[in-house]
């Protein structure tokens, strides 16, 4: 994109300690990465992404005087400094830095040499989704905390195992579709959200979410070991969405999870469309078409059927047809009489269940053509293993703390209040 329509990306003056091999500053560095035989121009990659404040600039279009940058702008804040230990390759040219940043393949490339030097393995795919969530911190304005590392000393060289390589190959093509995911908030927070949601009447939300949103984080095998919740919270998610479970990783990673906490408590998190085409995970009641006919033998229709069954796209207008998706991802609670519901619900009474079909996504081009994409086709995400690993304890039973907490009913009472 460098240098199309606008979009440019350069380096400011902010490097990491090192870059010019200055020895004067060199204690100054918390800690000092080292980036293995590389050119100067790689170097200087490196010292603008682990520069303090910010070593690079993505600039995506400039109106008037406001420059607009790339959602994935980063500044380091951290009072400690990175510093850099790098070592010219002979081919490199020892006359001047070089100003141009890296293409992206160069650096998907260099990004696969350090992960190969430091035997960082499936810790690049945790990297990666953590930097997915840096959008979605933009926009609800909190900031990326993210754990500073300890080691990063050369580990000697040896090539990525053949399944992490073949997994970094794939993942150079699939990139442009995890760029689209991110950039995407509103997809981003619905698909960590949706985690708890479906399959639940909207008056039982409170009961539902307070054993794991109260109970869970008193227990005294994580109230005194600080972030282990959010680290058990992550592996009981992933259990209950495969899918997600790397997305879930990454959140909590960069501090994401209080945030996903407060819209899941509230009783109304946001909720995408997209989301369970682009997953395949439910988010929402809607995204369930249930089983059998619509009419019970008792002449009753469930209401979140009805709801679903007006939500289905119309031949004739009649001003009944629901444009919009309910404010809350929590199911109806219910039912209603089929003779008195709209003949656009009676006609449906016996039928086998409808549900709509993701058939494109299509992009509209500034020269007014536009582009179908079909999408990333990914099969389904097998399902975590039971196997006990030697990393992990598995207990039969947990005990609970034995602490009296009053039900907040709040949640119930917003999403019963939305749904209706």
């Amino acid at each position: 994109m460098q240098g199309q329509g606008g979009t440019e990306i350069a380096y400011t003056e902010s490097t990491a300690i090192g870059y010019q091999h200055e020895t004067e500053d060199r204690l100054a560095a918390a800690v000092t990465v080292d980036t293995g035989d590389v050119d100067e121009n790689a170097t200087r990659w490196w010292a603008a992404i682990l520069a303090h404040g910010q070593g690079w600039k993505a600039m995506v279009s400039r109106s008037d005087d406001i420059v607009y940058l790339s959602p994935w702008s980063v500044r380091v804040e951290d009072e400690r400094r990175f510093g850099i230990d790098w070592r010219a390759t002979p081919s490199s040219s020892q006359d001047s830095f070089l100003s141009t940043p890296l293409s992206s393949t160069e650096a998907f490339e260099l990004l696969i040499e350090f992960c190969s030097l430091h035997h960082l393995g499936s810790q690049c795919f945790a990297a990666l989704t953590t930097t997915l969530t840096f959008p979605t911190h933009k926009h609800y304005g909190t900031a990326a905390t993210l754990p500073f590392p300890t080691n990063v000393g050369r580990r000697g060289e040896r090539a990525p195992g053949k399944l992490i390589a073949i997994d970094l190959a794939h993942l150079s093509g699939e990139l442009p579709y995890y760029m689209t995911l991110s950039c995407t908030h509103s997809v981003i927070m619905s698909s960590l959200c949706g985690v708890f949601c479906p399959n639940i009447p909207c008056n039982l939300v409170s009961p539902w979410l307070h054993l794991v949103m109260n109970e869970v984080p008193m227990m005294e095998e994580i109230i005194d070991f600080k972030g282990r919740y959010h680290e058990i919270l992550a592996i009981m998610c992933a259990i209950r969405r495969p899918n997600l479970s790397a997305l879930w990783v990454g959140a909590v990673i960069s501090g994401l999870v209080p945030r996903i906490l407060d819209f899941v408590k509230s009783g109304a998190p946001p909720l995408d469309l997209n989301f369970f085409t682009w997953t395949g995970c439910p988010q929402s009641f809607m995204d369930i078409a249930g089983s059998g006919p619509y009419c019970r033998t008792d002449e009753k229709i469930q209401r979140a059927d009805a709801w679903r069954l007006l939500y289905l796209p119309t031949v004739v207008d009649d001003d009944l047809y629901y444009e919009n998706y309910p404010f809350t991802p929590w199911e109806l609670v219910g039912t209603t009489s089929i003779k008195n519901s709209v003949a656009r619900i009676r006609i449906h009474r016996c039928c086998d269940r409808h549900h709509l079909d993701y058939q494109n996504w299509t992009w509209q081009l500034e020269d007014g053509s536009t582009s179908v994409d079909q999408g990333l086709a990914m099969l389904p995400a097998k399902p975590m293993s039971q196997e006990r690993s030697p990393r992990t304890e598995i207990t039969e039973s947990a005990r609970l703390p034995a602490v009296k907490f009053s039900l907040d009913q709040e949640a119930s009472r917003t999403a019963s209040w939305e749904i209706f």
